[in-house]
């Protein structure tokens, strides 16, 4: 039977046997620094005199430091105990098979993975635990050692499921793990948590693997979690038994450079560095721990080097608190790199914070040729289009211009974001009393161009129909009632509707002409309603619903009403009297709409439904009211 506890045989009289003498494992492509032939085997004691390899069971090796000390909770060491079960100790060896959750007393030490290895099994192509000291590199002076667990398996000799990690140690000054970090954890396939000692089952259950750091006062300690099952689940240091393989290729770099106080927050292995296509999206993150047990970790991201309109994201605190991205770059501006700060901070005592930069470049991938495709509709007095995209990586509208050999017309666009794949826009004249020519270009991000060729009706002839105005109007083929000598259908800028209303004492019904400009910056727009019985007293209705109600079976009105009345707004302090020509007019102010629910500014892409209402002193009920129009601003 296996005793809980077995002393240490500790050796630092043997050399590590050279790399060529044992099973040259790779350790794994994702472990921080790769396996190579400099590595020697850790000197402990082997369970077979025989075994150049020095696989053993619960046994440990002494490693002097080449020259400096590691400074381990304010207490400098000038060289480890390194222990076949997954840690490194100071002071002394520790042979201790089932792991402890930290805090806990008596065991200093940094533990990669502390659980129940053993390397004594040789099938499978199990490994050893290797090291090698550094104090160059690349002409650069550094102190630096790293221990490798290569394949190993757990108690008893099993080697159906083995892991592989790695701890580097350094003064601090290391950038490989990043300054001011003395000690990162790498891990490359993690296969197993438990030996049968320990109350496992197949490498699994029983007492969970600890990984973290522990000064053993019982106070002082930093842990990323304990495991004990197959999974990536994972719920924070202080949480329920994670899923071992939460660790594969995960790298947690941190310092044990200060006793007694509080441990800044770690990020789990966060991608620093991501490419995205323009017009594509890059969902990217990151998680960070205060590894104090109980403490709450909260976000912060700096991404004023993205397009605030590109990305959009999330920051949740917790333990760990995790943060979520997603940016779809689509301006040609965001080309290159772009950094985002992303800083944890905890809650402990004192307050601590680390940064790390993601660096996201942006590239312009496959060369667009496809121009933008426009559909135009012809309507009277004026064209509309629908603009659409279709250039693979770079689909998306960029611009909407009007050519510069244009005259006398003015462009309509709604507000559209850089990269909408369709955009609806019209043409109108500046001056709606003269015609116009010339050309829209239509750009999307790629830099395509799309011309479209437009005209309204020549001079003289506003409404395209071959027929000169004065003509028009003469023969009543078009309407001028306001009397101006402009057809009524050059003038309107909406839709007519609910025409023609019914009769008022005239005997005619009544019209209503929007002119003006539809463009919201303009802010000029003329209410006319015509053929109003002369010197009547009226105003006008808006809604931005249309509805109806049968006004003689109401008892509302001679006419029908034809907007919503449940969003009905009245221009009161507009009402007017109608001239003796039977015009009745105001011109309305777009910042002060009068909706049911206040006066409202309008804004671009707002559709609004206009409606005039008067009284008839000569008429059985004693109102009417004129037909509607719906107007769509700009």
């Amino acid at each position: 039977m296996r005793l809980p506890i077995v002393l240490a045989l500790v050796s630092s009289s043997l050399s590590g046997v050279a790399w060529s003498q044992c099973p040259q494992n790779s350790g794994g492509t994702t472990l921080c620094v790769p396996l190579d032939t400099t590595f020697t085997v850790v000197p402990m004691p082997p369970s077979s005199p025989s075994d150049p390899c020095q696989r053993n069971d619960d046994r440990s090796g002494n490693l002097m430091l080449n020259g400096w000390n590691f400074d381990f909770y304010g207490t400098n060491w000038n060289s480890i105990f390194v222990n076949n079960n997954g840690n490194v100790s100071f002071g002394q060896a520790f042979s201790t098979f089932s792991a402890s959750g930290f805090p806990v007393n008596g065991f200093p030490m940094v533990a990669p993975f502390w659980a129940d290895v053993d390397t004594r099994g040789v099938t499978n192509g199990a490994g050893t635990v290797w090291y090698r000291q550094w104090s160059l590199q690349g002409g650069q002076s550094v102190n630096r050692l790293v221990v490798t667990w290569d394949h190993v398996g757990y108690f008893s000799g099993q080697t159906d499921k083995l892991n592989t990690f790695q701890v580097i140690l350094t003064d601090g000054n290391d950038p490989l793990i990043g300054l001011g970090n003395n000690v990162c954890f790498c891990y490359d396939d993690m296969q197993w948590t438990t030996g049968s000692a320990s109350g496992g089952q197949n490498g699994f259950g029983g007492t969970p693997a600890t990984v973290g750091a522990n000064l053993g006062d019982g106070v002082t300690f930093f842990q990323v979690g304990r495991f004990d099952h197959a999974g990536t689940d994972y719920d924070g240091p202080g949480g329920n038994p994670d899923g071992v393989s939460f660790l594969d290729n995960a790298q947690f770099c941190f310092s044990t450079t200060s006793a007694g106080t509080n441990t800044a927050p770690i990020f789990l292995t966060p991608v620093t560095t991501h490419n995205v296509i323009l017009g594509q999206v890059l969902n990217f993150g990151a998680e960070a721990i205060g590894p104090e047990t109980g403490e709450t970790v909260t976000l912060t991201a700096d991404l004023s080097q993205l397009l605030a309109s590109s990305v959009t994201s999330m920051l949740t605190p917790g333990n760990p608190a995790i943060a979520t991205f997603v940016y779809r770059p689509t301006a040609t501006s965001e080309l290159g790199p772009h950094t985002v700060a992303l800083t944890a901070t905890d809650n402990g005592t004192p307050q601590r914070m680390t940064t790390i930069n993601i660096v996201i470049t942006v590239d312009q991938g496959g060369i667009d040729l496809t121009p933008p495709v426009t559909t135009l509709t012809n309507r009277i007095a004026r064209i509309e289009a629908v603009s659409r995209d279709t250039g693979g990586a770079n689909t998306g509208l960029a611009s909407i211009t009007l050519g510069a050999n244009s005259t006398n017309l003015v462009l309509y666009v709604p507000p559209f974001a850089q990269g909408a794949p369709q955009v609806t826009w019209a043409v109108g004249r500046l001056d709606s009393l003269q015609p116009g020519s010339g050309t829209v270009e239509v750009a999307d991000r790629a830099m395509n161009m799309a011309t479209e060729t437009i005209s309204l009706a020549p001079a003289g002839d506003c409404n395209g129909n071959g027929i000169p105005d004065a003509m028009d109007i003469a023969n009543f083929t078009s309407f001028d009632w306001n009397g101006n000598g402009i057809p009524d259908e050059c003038e309107q800028l909406g839709v007519v509707y609910c025409s023609p209303q019914l009769h008022n004492s005239t005997g005619l019904p009544s019209g209503l002409i929007v002119s003006g400009s539809n463009r919201v910056a303009d802010n000029a727009v003329v209410l006319t309603a015509l053929n109003v019985p002369p010197s009547s007293f009226g105003t006008f209705l808006v809604s931005p619903t249309q509805g109806f109600l049968n006004g003689p079976a109401s008892g509302f009105s001679s006419g029908n009403l034809c907007l919503s009345q449940q969003a009905l707004g009245i221009y009161r302090q507009q009402i007017t009297v109608s001239s003796a020509a039977g015009v009745m007019s105001i011109p309305i102010n777009l910042n002060t709409v009068p909706l049911v629910t206040g006066p409202t500014v309008i804004l671009p892409g707002t559709t609004l439904n206009f409606q005039g209402f008067y009284r008839d002193n000569n008429a059985t009920i004693r109102s009417n009211l004129t037909d509607a129009v719906q107007v769509t601003f700009y």
